[in-house]
């Protein structure tokens, strides 16, 4: 009998480096706990992360997260972001309801070279236990490849100066989306290293930092070293807060959780203001609360704020 050499044996360890692309898709179900403000607030969270859309449904005493969307470039998805991610889905396991197990099909595939990674984000014990395995491309994963631009078949068609008039036309129509858009001002945009970000009267009880991503700004908000992380903290606070605004400011970070985040131009104009809710910083340590906003070459400058009118 001819020797037969075995097949072989697939590298299935974890790769290292960025993926080609990936994904998320699934759904989350569970128990309301009576105040759905708190749910929104972790949809919105996942959904401003730009990794897909999330759908929130209320039904009778039940919610359903669903979580989909197209293929994103692997470099989106660093290490930042996959904690951001579950960042706020600890914090949706905190204001779900108790009456009923978080149910779970969320998924996330990343797409390498030679091997894809899965990860279903499991809810165990009222936490988050993310389960990864290690596969073979297939041919679904393929199915799910970035698509690049297609050419246009009928301007092949087309005789040289018929095209080229074409061109033309859809050079001016695109120029003027541009224009109107306000991308050339997000590509004009100004490097928010070194210029100021203030935190008015929530002082070092906040942590912001600004950084750009393509063109716009991306404003993480964390907990600072001041956090009133307890009621004898807030009380502390209550009873040394000096104005109207500074009360609004214990009042967002005691639970109601609204503030906003102020793009600033010179003067300390405001150009732009953004509604942020500060709830996953409460109930979670090391949370993340992220607003977006667009970039701008009139930027001298960043400011949070409990009241959404600036300079009132």
């Amino acid at each position: 009998m001819a020797d037969r050499t075995p097949p072989a044996v697939p590298d299935l360890s974890p790769p290292a480096g960025t993926p080609t692309y990936a994904w998320f898709g699934g759904v989350v179900e569970g128990a309301r706990s009576g105040d759905d403000g708190p749910l929104y607030a972790a949809a919105s969270a996942i959904e401003r992360l730009r990794l897909g859309r999330a759908d929130l449904e209320i039904e009778g005493s039940r919610f359903t997260l669903l979580l989909t969307g197209d293929s994103i470039s692997g470099d989106r998805l660093d290490d930042s972001t996959k904690q951001q991610f579950i960042s706020a889905l600890e914090y949706l396991v905190r204001v779900a309801g108790t009456e009923r197990p978080l149910e779970s099909t969320l998924r996330c595939t990343e797409v390498h070279s030679d091997r894809t990674v899965e990860t279903l984000f499991a809810f165990e014990a009222r936490r988050v236990r993310p389960l990864s395995r290690v596969r073979e491309v297939d041919s679904q994963d393929r199915r799910h490849a970035l698509r690049s631009p297609e050419a246009i078949p009928e301007l092949l068609s087309l005789g040289r100066r018929r095209a080229l008039m074409v061109a033309a036309i859809l050079f001016v129509i695109g120029a003027l989306a541009i224009w109107q858009s306000g991308i050339i001002d997000q590509l004009r945009s100004v490097d928010p290293n070194g210029l100021p970000v203030m935190t008015t009267e929530f002082g070092e009880r906040l942590s912001v930092r600004v950084v750009r991503s393509y063109g716009n700004y991306q404003v993480e908000i964390r907990r600072g070293p001041m956090f009133p992380d307890s009621d004898q903290k807030l009380d502390i606070w209550e009873e040394r807060s000096s104005g109207g605004r500074e009360r609004v400011a214990r009042l967002a970070l005691a639970g109601e959780g609204t503030a906003y985040v102020h793009l600033l131009g010179e003067g300390s104009m405001g150009l732009e203001t953004v509604r942020v809710d500060l709830r996953p910083l409460i109930f979670l340590e090391h949370g993340v609360v992220v607003a977006s906003l667009r970039g701008n070459p009139r930027t001298t400058g960043f400011a949070i704020s409990p009241i959404e009118e600036w300079g009132r």
